[in-house]
């Protein structure tokens, strides 16, 4: 909640109030039962002082405040409102309604009352930093970051301005600026357990493993497994796949009962390309909770990406009756379906899935080929069209629809459309080759020569990659 600041502290210590002599007994009483937590009380004091006094204003900010800590945000708004009509240059009233502003989610009201607090007061950091809150909240980052730094300047001790920029440096990816923030607050002794994640993921970034490992080593053995979760999803995402399945299996062997801990390390296999470990992770997910849904998809997932296609099909009929209204899991089903040649099947899940999800193009793609496994051209090109109509740049279908209208005899139209998946997907081997037959059929003997050598120089390419041997990385044991 943006309303951390206990208001009343610092209005005793400064506020807009500047000669205490003069002050209405009303409003030092009221300030007196603020201080006592009798805010009601509070509350009626300041509302009891009238139009015609002096310190009626002034009274009328107090009066807000205490409505704020009341939870009456509407009262207290519609007094800020006026006070900031009567005194456009009363400075807390916008940081306070800048404050209202942005709990009730309204970021740019936020953001333009807490400029005009930094435009009043440019070298108060409280305006730059809560206006580095609402420019983060509508996601513009880099803003929010130069409003940070604005804040730091003129409080340069502030350990929670330190923080708030490490982490805006921490979620640009900017790591080594990151930890020059987080590491003096972690050796302040903000031992909390979202900042330990941020600094050991950033030393992680950096390569930086000697101070990683030197302060994994002073980790409460329950914070040092979040740490490690964390640390391996960011090594095995930056490439160091076999050091940061290391921290991921220590991690899981510590939880082996906690389905969030292996679901991380089954869904960083199955990322990573590990599709057999991913397996057991799965199952050992499964193990903690039988009818998770999305466990049993993702298992399915893995089998298929193993190329265990019966496997995988049996999965996704257990994903379809735990998670009915789910169009992947009844996507997934046709894929598998239609890998095994049961056709009618296949149509049977990618129907139900597009009546769930009806603008996905690519269920529609794979009713089109499905149609064309059952010999049904028409139905295929009305499938084809759909699903380029709902996305133009549909590769499989402007390739599919291309090709089937030259086979038809309808060649430059057909043409046009192997054309444009070429255009889309410059690399298409067989849409090169589609390309070069057309053109020798439209008698473009020297466009067709050039394409279906293009064509075979293309497939050399294909064939050299198959040659290489798909990466299996050997899953490390738990670090010691």
């Amino acid at each position: 909640m943006a309303l951390r600041l206990v208001f009343f502290s610092f209005l005793l210590l400064g506020g807009w109030l500047q000669e205490p002599k003069d002050w209405n007994r009303a409003i030092e009483r009221g300030i007196w039962l603020a201080q006592q937590n009798r805010l009601e009380e509070a509350e009626r004091e300041f509302d009891s002082i009238p139009p015609s006094s002096p310190v009626y204003w002034q009274s009328r900010y107090y009066a807000a405040v205490a409505k704020v800590q009341l939870k009456k945000a509407d009262a207290a708004r519609s007094i800020l409102a006026a006070l900031i009509a009567r005194h456009p240059d009363h400075k807390e009233a916008h940081l306070l309604l800048g404050m209202l502003s942005e709990d009730a989610g309204k970021f740019k009201e936020a953001e333009a009352h807490y400029r005009t607090v930094t435009n009043l007061s440019p070298k108060d950091p409280k305006g730059w930093a809560a206006l580095g809150r609402a420019l983060q909240a509508q996601g513009n980052s880099e803003k929010a970051l130069q409003a940070w730094e604005q804040a730091e300047k003129h409080s340069p001790d502030d350990p929670s301005l330190s923080l708030l920029l490490g982490g805006a440096y921490y979620n640009l990816g900017r790591f080594e600026e990151a930890i020059r923030r987080l590491l003096p607050a972690w050796q302040a002794g903000g031992k909390d357990s979202g900042l330990a994640v941020r600094l050991a993921t950033s030393y992680a970034a950096v390569k930086d493993t000697a101070n990683l490992e030197r302060m994994l080593q002073g980790l409460p053995q329950e914070m040092l497994v979040d740490v490690e979760l964390a640390v391996g999803v960011m090594l095995t995402g930056t490439g160091e796949e076999s050091q940061g399945f290391s921290y991921l299996i220590s991690a899981a062997g510590a939880r082996p009962n906690d389905y969030r801990t292996q679901r991380i390390l089954a869904d960083t296999l199955f990322k990573c390309q590990l599709y057999e470990d991913a397996q057991k992770a799965y199952r050992s997910c499964l193990a903690i909770r039988p009818d998770d849904g999305e466990a049993v998809f993702w298992l399915g997932r893995s089998y298929y990406e193993d190329r265990k296609i019966a496997e995988a099909r049996e999965e996704y009929l257990r994903a379809v009756s735990i998670l009915p209204g789910s169009p992947a899991a009844w996507f997934h089903l046709g894929i598998s379906n239609r890998a095994l040649q049961k056709s009618a099947e296949a149509r049977e899940a990618f129907l139900k899935s597009l009546e769930i999800e009806p603008g996905n193009a690519e269920t529609l793609y794979n009713l089109g080929m499905v149609a064309l496994q059952t010999q049904e051209p028409a139905g295929a090109e009305d499938y084809f069209q759909r699903a380029i109509a709902l996305a133009p740049q549909h590769v499989g279908a402007l390739y599919e629809l291309g090709r089937r209208w030259i086979m038809e005899g309808k060649v430059a139209k057909g043409l046009a459309k192997i054309e444009e998946a070429i255009k889309c997907n410059p690399t298409h081997t067989q849409a090169h080759y589609q390309r070069g037959m057309a053109l020798r059929q439209l008698g473009r003997m020297e466009e067709a020569k050039q394409e279906l050598a293009l064509f075979q120089d293309l497939e050399r390419q294909d064939r050299e990659r198959r040659k290489v041997i798909k990466k299996k990385i050997l899953v490390p044991k738990a670090k010691p």
